[in-house]
C-alpha cells in the first residue's frame, strides 16, 4: 500500500518536474549503477604537473582597501601556511598535510576509499558522514586568501603553498577519481576560483601548461554531465553554463599555448557556444518574472547572482556580445528581488530556505551573513551603480580594477510591500519589515509554507531556523514545517516526502494583494494541504501603533488532530516586543515556550526561544499580536 502511494505522488510531481527532467534522472540513475555513464568518463592523471601559478614581480596593490581589510587577508593567509582552513565561511581548522582533501574535521573521519571513479561513488553513504565537509576544501576558497596576500605583500612564500596545494590536489585527485569529481558544479567553483586568482595575479592571458591541462580537463568534466544539472532546475546549471562559456574562452584565450591544439580549439569552440545557450535557457526558465529564483532560498540566490557576476565581467573583459534585452531585465529582476531583502545595515537578509554556506564571491572580507558585497558587485557590473558607497563593500570591484569613476551613485535603497511572484509577500512600514513565504507549486517547495519572518529596528526577532546540514539527524528538523513559522497540523508534513530532496503533492498558496490604507498595511493568503488541512494567514500591520496582527484560521482534517503554531523567536525577543495570543473566542492561550535550534552558517547550530500554541479544535482561529517597544 506505501509503494502505491509512494507511486501516486511520484506521478503528482513529474509534469511539475518536467516529464524529460523526470526520465532523464530515472535514466542517468540507471545508467550509473549499470556502469553505462562511467564509459563516458575516462580516468587519467593530470598530465602536466608544473607550478599553476610563476613568480610575478609587480607592485603591491595601491587599492582603497582598509588596513583592516588587509590585516584579515594577510591574518587568514597565515593561517592557511600553518594548514589552517576555513570552512563555509565560518569555521576554522587545522587539516595536517596527507589529510587535505579527504578529512571531515566535524566528524573527525577520514574516507576510507579514495580511488573510485565518481561514477561508483554514492554521496549519502560515505564512513565520513556530510560529503559537503568533504567537498569544501576543494572549493578553493583558500586560492583566493593566498592570492590576495600576495598581491599585499609580494611575499613569495604565500605564491609557495598555492602552488604546493595546486599539487597536492592534483596528485590525490587523478581526473575522474574520488568525491571531488562527483559533482559538476564543484569543478565549476574550482575554475571560478582560479580564473580570479589569474585575474588578480594579471597572468589572465599567459595561462601555463599546469593551469591549462587542469581548467580543460573540469571543462571536459563539466561537458559531458551538464544535462543532469540542467535536469535538477537549479543552480548546478547555471553554474556549470556559467564556467562552461567563459571557463572556455579564457582558454580559447591562450594563443601561445602548446596545449591550444587545432582539436583543443575545435571542442572549446563547441563549449562555448554550447555553455552561453545553455546559461541563457537557464535564466529565462528558473528566474521568473519578480526575479524569484526556482530553488526559493537567498543564499542559493545570492549563488546565482555571483554566478551571473562572473559572466559579466567574463563578457566585458573578453569583449563577448551583451544578453539580449530580454536576460538583462530577467538579470535586473534578480538583482532587485535580493536587494529589497536586505534588511539592515549590515547586509543582513531573511534566512529563507535552502542554505549549504556556500559564497562563491571571495573577494571581501565581510561577514557571510552579509549580502551586500556581492549585490553590489552585481549592478556594479550589470548597470554601472553604486548603491553602498563604502570601500569594504566594493572590494569586489576594487580587487578587479574596474574603473567606478563613471558609475552611478546616490542610489536610494527604498524598502517597499510588494509580492514577489505571488511568492514572497514583504509588507514594510517604518521600522518594521515582514515577509511572508507564500509558496507556488512551479518548482519544488519546501515545507515553510506561509513561514512569517520578522525584522524590527534591523533585529531579526522571529526567524526562520536554516538548514544546519544536508546530511545529519537533524535534517529532518530543520526541513520540517515546525522548524517554521506557521502551522503544523498534527505530526504531519504539508507535502509527503519522496526522496532526500523531493516532496509530493505539491502545495499551491492562494496569494491575495497587498490592501493598504491611511490606518492599516493587510495581506492574506491560504493553502489546502494533501490531506485537506487548511490554513488561511491574515497579516495587518498598524500605521498608528507599532503592532503586528497575525490571525490564524485553521481546518483540521482529522477529529482530535493537535493543530499547532509555532513561532521562533531569538532570545532576548522581550526586550523588543510583547507577544500574546488569543482563540476565536478571544480568550488568551497560554504560549508553551521551549527551546529550538537555529542555524546561520552551515554545521552551525544555535538555540533560541519558541513560543508554541495548540489547539486541539477540529477548526479555530489563533489570534497574535505583537506589540512592538
Amino acid at each position: 500500500m506505501k509503494f502505491l502511494i509512494k507511486i501516486k505522488h511520484i506521478l503528482f510531481v513529474i509534469p511539475r518536474i518536467g516529464v524529460y527532467n523526470f526520465f532523464y534522472i530515472l535514466y542517468y540513475s540507471f545508467s550509473l549503477k549499470v556502469g553505462i555513464h562511467k564509459r563516458k568518463f575516462n580516468l587519467g592523471p593530470f598530465v602536466v604537473t608544473t607550478d599553476f601559478f610563476s613568480n610575478v614581480s609587480f607592485e603591491k596593490v595601491k587599492s582603497n582597501l582598509t588596513q583592516e581589510e588587509k590585516e584579515l587577508i594577510v591574518h587568514k593567509a597565515n593561517g592557511v601556511i600553518e594548514n589552517y582552513f576555513q570552512f563555509y565561511n565560518y569555521w576554522f581548522f587545522y587539516i595536517p598535510e596527507n589529510k587535505y582533501w579527504f578529512f571531515d574535521p566535524f566528524s573527525k573521519k577520514s574516507l576510507d576509499s579514495l580511488d573510485k571513479h565518481w561514477c561508483e561513488i554514492n554521496e549519502f553513504d560515505l564512513n565520513t558522514g556530510d560529503i559537503k565537509n568533504l567537498w569544501e576544501l576543494s572549493r578553493f576558497d583558500w586560492v583566493l586568501s593566498l592570492t590576495k596576500a600576495y598581491c599585499l605583500t609580494n611575499d613569495e612564500a604565500y605564491l609557495l603553498k598555492l602552488n604546493a596545494l595546486l599539487k597536492d590536489w592534483c596528485t590525490h585527485n587523478p581526473y575522474n577519481q574520488g568525491i571531488h569529481w562527483k559533482c559538476g558544479q564543484e569543478a565549476s567553483i574550482r575554475v571560478m576560483k582560479l580564473y580570479n586568482a589569474s585575474l588578480l595575479l594579471k597572468t589572465l592571458y599567459e595561462v601555463n601548461e599546469g593551469l591549462f591541462d587542469f581548467v580543460f580537463k573540469h571543462i571536459e568534466r563539466i561537458n559531458g554531465n551538464i544535462n543532469y544539472a540542467i535536469a535538477q532546475n537549479n543552480n548546478h546549471g547555471t553554474s556549470e553554463a556559467a564556467v562552461l562559456y567563459i571557463g572556455s574562452i579564457w582558454l580559447l584565450k591562450q594563443e601561445n599555448s602548446t596545449l591550444l591544439t587545432n582539436q583543443t580549439k575545435k571542442r572549446l569552440i563547441e563549449y562555448k557556444s554550447r555553455g552561453r545557450k545553455i546559461l541563457e535557457n537557464r535564466i529565462q526558465k528558473l528566474i521568473l518574472h519578480d526575479g524569484t529564483f526556482s530553488q526559493k532560498s537567498v543564499n542559493y540566490h545570492r549563488v546565482v547572482m555571483d554566478t551571473i557576476s562572473f559572466v559579466l565581467y567574463g563578457m566585458q573583459e573578453f569583449k563577448e556580445p551583451e544578453f539580449s534585452a530580454a536576460i538583462l531585465l530577467k538579470l535586473d529582476k534578480l538583482g532587485m528581488w535580493l536587494l529589497d531583502l536586505v534588511s539592515n545595515d549590515k547586509g543582513e537578509v531573511p534566512n529563507l530556505g535552502s542554505n549549504d554556506g556556500a559564497m562563491f564571491e571571495q573577494l571581501h572580507e565581510l561577514d557571510y551573513r552579509d549580502f551586500r558585497p556581492s549585490i553590489q558587485l552585481f549592478f556594479g557590473l550589470l548597470h554601472q551603480q553604486i548603491i553602498w558607497d563604502s570601500r569594504d563593500v566594493l572590494a569586489p570591484l576594487i580587487w578587479r580594477n574596474i574603473d567606478m569613476s563613471q558609475f552611478k551613485r546616490n542610489y536610494e535603497v527604498i524598502n517597499k510591500c510588494d509580492v514577489k511572484d505571488s511568492e514572497f509577500v514583504q509588507l514594510v512600514y517604518k521600522n518594521l519589515k515582514t515577509l511572508v513565504v507564500a509558496k507556488q507549486d512551479n518548482f519544488r517547495p519546501s515545507n515553510d509554507i506561509l513561514h512569517l519572518d520578522v525584522f524590527y529596528k534591523g533585529v531579526n526577532i522571529m526567524l526562520d531556523t536554516g538548514s544546519y546540514s544536508y546530511n545529519a539527524l537533524e535534517t529532518n528538523y530543520f526541513k520540517s514545517i515546525r522548524a517554521h513559522n506557521t502551522i503544523q497540523f498534527g505530526s504531519s508534513e504539508p507535502m509527503p516526502k519522496i526522496s532526500r530532496f523531493l516532496n509530493g503533492e505539491w502545495v499551491k498558496v492562494v496569494s491575495g494583494i497587498i490592501a493598504e490604507n491611511d490606518n492599516q498595511i493587510s495581506w492574506e493568503g491560504f493553502y489546502r494541504d494533501y490531506k485537506k488541512n487548511q490554513h488561511k494567514r491574515k497579516i495587518y500591520i498598524d500605521k498608528r501603533n507599532p503592532e503586528l496582527t497575525v490571525v490564524d484560521i485553521f481546518k483540521s482534517s482529522s477529529k482530535g488532530q493537535k493543530v499547532c503554531l509555532n513561532f521562533h523567536l531569538i532570545n532576548d525577543y522581550e526586550n523588543y516586543l510583547d507577544l500574546t495570543c488569543s482563540d476565536q473566542n478571544g480568550n488568551n492561550i497560554e504560549a508553551l515556550v521551549h527551546k529550538g535550534e537555529h542555524s546561520l552558517y552551515y554545521m552551525n547550530k544555535k538555540k533560541h526561544v519558541i513560543a508554541s500554541y495548540i489547539s486541539t479544535e477540529s477548526e479555530g482561529t489563533f489570534t497574535t499580536t505583537l506589540k512592538f517597544k
